[in-house]
């Protein structure tokens, strides 16, 4: 053996000597023991952050669930709006009805729409009264705000109304100032028209056009309209005038009818 190998041999069994000596008396040797404290404390707070996160997704579930309870008890709380809202409005339009029926000679009769024309291009309304409420085909059918048609079917429980938009639809009327009378028709829409105003006669646009009941169909002074076009022709005797309705037809829900 070398003197090299000599002393490195001495050095590793003067080492193996001292650990043998301190294990026997102090107890095994951890190199790394200061380490311990320190990754003590760090599993700890490991612990306590991972239950803390816990915690909060637990709460947080919970407030999910809070959250959509609210959410579920404002939809029926506007539900339930809706419909007082709903009761409202018909609430009011009852109250105009039985004022108008107040103001109305004879016997009118109050009536509820319970249908409609089968296709988009129908101008008709099936009413809840009929041959057993004394109602005859002809009769004029109103609403607060005006003619809305004519009784044009009618059976024992409910009845068929012509709209006043019909084409068919047809009424003697006379413009409300000017007094000028003629003949108004339906056109399929919001507007109808007068024919047979003569050209020599002054027609003014927003003037108001009412039934003049020279027609022996509908009784004087029902609101019709108001003129919304005039059109004129040196070639023509009779000027073309266009009547914006007073009554949206399609949203009928209550009539006053006339008998």
């Amino acid at each position: 053996m070398s003197k090299k190998h000599f002393r490195v041999f001495l050095v590793f069994l003067v080492v193996t000597v001292t650990m043998m000596v301190y294990q026997a008396s102090k107890g095994p040797i951890m190199p790394l023991g200061f380490l311990m404290h320190p990754l003590n404390l760090l599993n700890d707070s490991i612990r306590q952050v991972s239950y803390r996160i816990s915690a909060s997704i637990e709460n947080l579930t919970i407030t999910q669930k809070e959250i959509e309870d609210m959410r579920n008890a404002i939809a029926f709380l506007r539900l339930q709006n809706q419909k007082l809202k709903e009761i409202e409005l018909e609430n009011e339009r009852l109250k105009d009805l039985l004022s108008l029926k107040k103001r109305q000679q004879g016997l009118p009769v109050s009536a509820s729409v319970i249908a409609r024309g089968n296709d988009l291009w129908s101008h008709t309304l099936i009413i809840d009264k009929g041959r057993a409420d004394s109602i005859t085909k002809g009769m004029a059918v109103i609403t607060v705000k005006g003619l809305a048609g004519k009784i044009h079917e009618v059976y024992d429980s409910y009845s068929s109304v012509l709209l006043i938009t019909d084409k068919r639809f047809k009424a003697g009327v006379r413009l409300q100032a000017g007094r000028a009378e003629g003949i108004f028709s339906g056109s399929g829409g919001r507007h109808g028209i007068i024919q047979y105003i003569s050209t020599v006669e002054t027609v003014r646009e927003e003037e108001v056009i009412v039934t003049s009941g020279l027609d022996s169909l509908f009784p004087p002074g029902l609101g019709i309209g108001y003129i919304s076009g005039v059109f004129k022709s040196d070639r023509k005797l009779f000027q073309d005038i266009e009547v914006t309705l007073f009554v949206d037809t399609m949203k009928v829900e209550e009539v006053i009818v006339l008998r």
